[in-house]
């Protein structure tokens, strides 16, 4: 009967001590239209190098500092950003092609992205 006892008291102290516990937690929730959005990240990003992104966390920072020059859409389409077009295949060249730059398209500095950055 004693450890029927001790049992109860435990159960109690476990139950006592989780309930303020359980009013502490945070979780995501659907965000209401406007205001602002808080959301955390699946994991730690291990390099900010856009070719070396694999997990969630490491895309999402590298969509936010680097940009592209073109986007892929839900369907798989490309479409351009910092390009002016699609690639042009060079005439003549097998496996050349040639990408038009967008114009005004800028640096976090000022300066204008040239054909040689």
């Amino acid at each position: 009967m004693r450890w029927v006892r001790n049992a109860i008291a435990l159960a109690g102290t476990v139950a006592a001590t989780a309930a303020p516990l359980a009013e502490r937690a945070d979780a995501q929730t659907r965000p209401a239209y406007g205001g602002e959005l808080i959301a955390s990240l699946a994991g730690e990003p291990a390099s900010l190098d856009p070719v070396l992104a694999q997990g969630d966390a490491e895309v999402a920072l590298v969509s936010l500092v680097f940009d592209t020059l073109y986007r892929v859409d839900d369907q798989g389409r490309s479409s351009p950003h910092a390009a002016a077009a699609l690639p042009v295949r060079v005439e003549g060249e097998e496996r050349a092609y040639r990408i038009a730059l967008r114009r005004g398209v800028t640096f976090h500095d000022g300066a204008e992205m040239t054909a040689d950055d």
